[in-house]
């Protein structure tokens, strides 16, 4: 697991990287698996996820005969807790 101040590092790059992709008008290129590569397994790792653990992170999950992305699940499971 990174330290505290490790993981705020690379949130902040994170978050520099999308603000140039904003600047440069790049966002409405951006599709469902360029956005997981370029900043939600990023994101995951940053916060000590193993993203290469299926276990894990899993890329899609069926849920009541729907599947639903791997950012909308993480998002469920932190209103959980």
């Amino acid at each position: 697991m990174p330290n505290k101040e490790q993981t705020k590092k690379e949130i902040q790059k994170l978050i520099d990287k999308y603000n140039k992709v904003a600047e440069e008008n790049r966002i409405p290129k951006y599709n469902e698996e360029m956005t997981k590569k370029d900043f939600i397994l990023l994101l995951f790792r940053a916060l000590g996820w193993d993203t290469e653990n299926s276990s894990e992170v899993t890329a899609e999950e069926q849920i009541s005969n729907k599947k639903v992305d791997s950012f909308k699940q993480i998002l469920c499971l932190l209103k959980e807790t």
